[in-house]
């Protein structure tokens, strides 16, 4: 069944009418991705716009949509929350956000170790990295020497 022909506008009318009636902004948001990447803009546009921040996100892209991902991490700030459930690519760049709560990302074989130690999270999840037994050496080693990210409570690398 085909419900409306522009799932953008009618996503916008009930999100507002759902904002009127309870009096309050979007705690998480669950964005998957289509592969048309200006619908994914105008609605990382449109979220922007409506509100400042959301504690949670989960984004789930196709492999073509890295910089769709990359667009909507810039432009929408994540303070509690973030899974990512992409396929990226091995070489793509993404700037992650640091201080959040819970950080997952099902396919992280992009995450280099400069990103982990920049990331000040408490709880980390890193499936299918391409991180080195070196790499979670030296995470360790600052981790065991109070250099890095004395907030962590949980750390998992797959």
């Amino acid at each position: 069944r085909k419900y409306t022909d522009n799932k953008l506008e009618s996503l916008k009318k009930i999100c507002c009418c759902i904002r009127e009636i309870f009096g309050f902004d979007f705690d998480c948001f669950d964005f998957h991705m289509e592969q048309d990447s200006h619908q994914n803009r105008l609605i990382t546009d449109w979220l922007k716009s409506v509100q400042e921040s959301v504690r949670g996100a989960g984004l789930n892209s196709y492999e073509g949509n890295q910089d769709d991902l990359k667009y909507f991490l810039k432009n929408v700030k994540i303070t509690k929350l973030l899974e990512i459930s992409p396929i990226v690519k091995d070489n793509c760049h993404l700037d992650l956000p640091q201080n959040l709560e819970y950080l997952s990302i099902k396919n992280a074989n992009f995450v280099k170790l400069g990103q982990i130690l920049k990331m000040n999270c408490k709880n980390n999840i890193l499936e299918n990295t391409n991180l080195t037994n070196h790499d979670a050496f030296v995470f360790l080693k600052k981790w065991i020497s109070m250099k890095w990210n004395l907030n962590l409570e949980y750390f998992q690398i797959g």
